[in-house]
């Protein structure tokens, strides 16, 4: 009996140590989101930026991650539309958030798009 007891003790410790892991899992994953989101941020507000996004993360329809030639991100909201592509041309000064959006038109030449806020989601 006592026996039984003590294997009893020692499972419910194991159920709780693997409780314990998927909670842990979760809260480094988002201090990981928030560590890169603010060093990020930071290097994009330091650096002059004139480059071409060449690639787009789509997370689960919710929101649309944008790579840089220079690995910058930018992240929109769906749907994109005409906010930015693949292909486009980014230009920001240094020692801001705002950048400008450039796309190339039926000539071969560059258009402004717009002007945005590195600081919000569109």
């Amino acid at each position: 009996m006592i026996f039984k007891l003590k294997n009893i003790t020692e499972l419910s410790m194991i159920y709780k140590i693997i409780g314990i892991i998927p909670v842990l899992g979760i809260i480094i994953w988002f201090i990981y989101i928030k560590v890169n989101g603010k060093i990020n941020k930071s290097e994009f507000y330091k650096q002059k930026i004139s480059t071409i996004v060449i690639e787009s993360n789509d997370y689960y329809g919710r929101s649309r991650e944008l790579i840089l030639n220079n690995g910058l991100k930018l992240y929109f909201m769906p749907p994109l539309g005409e906010k930015i592509a693949i292909g486009d041309s980014i230009y920001k000064e240094k020692g801001t958030y705002l950048y400008k959006v450039f796309r190339k038109n039926n000539t071969g030449n560059y258009d402004t798009i717009k002007t945005y806020d590195f600081r919000r989601i569109y």
